[in-house]
């Protein structure tokens, strides 16, 4: 019994970290939300090639919509180097692209077989033959802004040699006939780029980058040796091999638009993969903790912690959570106590605060999302013991997520900070 009720401690003890750390950042946003907005008038005073790395895995049906997009980018041809990356066994993909007769600036990589069938793995062999002083990583869905890369490019020639990545925001636009799962992330994006991130990087404290839209530094991430093969959340664990090697993280305001998944299948999905990654880079942080701290800083690696963990352990915790409340309610020879419930409502409230404060219109949806947010994140303890399952025996399965063509509905992004 003594060793439940030390762990329970120190769980409650964490949560309550990284519920004070999420109301720190929402107040800091508040002070800050009237910071002025850099101007993107300033001229380049060059173009360097640009390469664009697209792993591509099933995705025929996205490829109109993808080249469009990418064909509206506002960028100089013969300074950009796109790189469509399909697996060698992947013959509606190939033919889909050899169908459409593609010149400049796009090239096809096919990926040898061999290595594991992950995003990153892809990635890192279309590194080998990237062109570009700078590089960006793009999905099948994804719509970018034309003028990003010259809003980063114009940062990177801005900020000093160690800013080695930038993270455009993500912004989730449901079609018009969207459902309620499809909010939900849509909103959950919109509180994680366009007010944690942009917070963090004004403080100049680690943060996670996005799966998607990340502008880097060629050079560096060649010196890096790329990104984990057998990690299925890349992106995080990039993120902190680049924060233990010195490097800055930083953000833009130049947003991509991307569909969100609408069928709860779908969600659950990619929820899993996300938390089996995260899961995967906390426990290779706690390992590396002695040595990674001397190169973080103490407070740097312990923000590094609440991120991870903090996703990991309270999407696990959610359902548990709820069962144990509605067991008190109903029981009341079983208590939540007053710490208990202090925890429970300061939750709901600081969720409920960030979800107010996010960019975007009010509008009936919105209403409703967050008013039914409680449900969402008892979704997210479903996903989270798959995650932990597939972690155990599937470390490297990467579940698809399955992409539908559809016309985001675009709009100027509302983000007020920047580093």
């Amino acid at each position: 019994n003594y060793v439940i009720y030390y762990h329970v401690n120190y769980i409650f003890v964490f949560i309550c970290l990284v519920l004070t750390w999420r109301a720190s950042l929402l107040a800091l946003y508040i002070f800050m939300r009237t910071s002025h907005r850099a101007s993107h008038a300033e001229p380049l005073s060059a173009y360097p090639v640009y390469s664009i790395l697209v792993p591509l895995f099933e995705e025929a049906k996205m490829l109109p919509q993808l080249i469009t997009a990418l064909s509206d980018l506002a960028w100089p041809v013969d300074r950009l180097d796109i790189q469509l990356l399909i697996e060698g066994d992947d013959l509606k993909m190939w033919h889909a692209v050899q169908s459409m007769s593609l010149g400049r600036p796009f090239r096809v990589t096919r990926i040898p077989p061999g290595g594991p069938r992950t995003k990153p793995n892809a990635l890192n062999y279309g590194l080998r033959f990237a062109r570009g002083e700078l590089l960006c990583v793009y999905d099948a869905e994804d719509q970018p802004e034309p003028d990003q890369l010259s809003v980063a490019a114009l940062r990177f020639e801005q900020a000093t040699s160690n800013v080695a990545c930038l993270q455009a925001p993500l912004i989730g636009r449901p079609a018009r006939r969207g459902g309620w799962i499809s909010w939900q992330w849509s909103l959950e994006y919109a509180v994680q780029f366009q007010l944690l991130l942009p917070c963090l990087a004004r403080l100049n404290l680690p943060f996670l980058l996005g799966g998607t839209s990340n502008h880097f530094r060629t050079r560096v991430l060649q010196d890096l040796g790329g990104w984990d093969p057998q990690n299925v959340t890349e992106d995080a664990e990039l993120s902190v091999r680049l924060l233990q090697q010195g490097y800055r993280l930083e953000v833009i305001d130049c947003p991509t638009y991307e569909a969100p998944p609408n069928q709860l299948g779908t969600w659950l999905a990619q929820r899993s993969r996300w938390l089996k990654g995260f899961t995967q880079t906390w426990a290779k942080l706690l390992y590396e903790t002695r040595s990674a701290g001397p190169q973080l800083g103490a407070f740097k690696l312990f923000v590094l912690h609440l991120s991870l963990g903090g996703a990991v352990v309270a999407a696990v915790l959610y359902l548990p959570a709820a069962l144990w409340v509605t067991l008190c309610l109903l029981m009341p020879v079983y208590e939540v106590g007053p710490l208990g419930w202090s925890v429970l409502i300061a939750g709901l409230c600081i969720s409920a605060l960030g979800d107010a404060l996010a960019p975007g219109a009010w509008t009936w949806a919105r209403c409703l999302t967050m008013l039914s947010r409680p449900f969402y994140y008892l979704l997210h303890s479903l996903s989270a013991f798959r995650a932990i399952w597939e972690w155990v025996f599937a470390p490297t399965y990467w579940a698809k997520t399955p992409h539908e063509p559809v016309q985001v509905m675009k709009g100027k992004a509302d983000v007020r900070l920047e580093s």
